[in-house]
């Protein structure tokens, strides 16, 4: 049914179906050594009482890297402009509201035109 093969390239065991050949038991895209540099997962969700919700995630150091750079950069670029950081999370968001409308506008005129 079923057996371990190591992979040929890191040597991570992976279980496999019986028919696949060693050499062809690379990782799984996305896992062991065919890992992307950036990866991130959620990992678990704990909801509260009180509507709250706490995240876990899992990522890889280049993720995490990343967000520790972007973090600094977008603090950097608030005190420049001289906006809060909860002020520029509220401009984007009300960026990214008018695109989705704009996008589910045209989804729904595609529709009525397929009609």
């Amino acid at each position: 049914m079923s057996k371990e093969i190591p992979c040929p390239k890191c040597k991570h065991v992976w279980l496999w179906a019986d028919w696949k050949k060693d050499e062809d038991a690379l990782c799984p895209e996305g896992y062991g050594c065919n890992m992307t540099k950036h990866y991130l997962a959620v990992e678990k969700v704990v909801e509260h009482e009180d509507g709250s919700a706490t995240y876990t995630f899992d990522m890889s150091n280049d993720t995490r890297d990343m967000f520790v750079s972007e973090g600094v950069r977008l603090i950097l670029m608030c005190a420049v402009a001289e906006i809060s950081v909860e002020d520029a999370f509220d401009m984007l968001h009300d960026i990214a509201k008018v695109k989705l409308d704009e996008s589910q506008q045209d989804a729904q005129k595609e529709t009525q035109n397929d009609t």
